[in-house]
């Protein structure tokens, strides 16, 4: 952080890259699979192998 503090130039290109990395998180594509996750894990249907899928 301190680095980021004394090189504003660095500081000013991450935030232009978060800021384009953000529009790949889109609730309309993401949300379907967490509240599928939710609900196998509601009913009793979440096993390990669901856990590994992500890795």
């Amino acid at each position: 952080m301190n680095a980021l503090f004394e090189d504003r130039e660095r500081c000013e290109e991450l935030a232009r890259a978060s800021a384009e990395r953000a529009k790949y998180y889109d609730w309309n594509i993401h949300l379907p699979a967490i509240e599928e996750v939710y609900a196998k894990v509601v009913s009793g249907e979440y096993t390990e192998a669901d856990g590994r899928r992500s890795e």
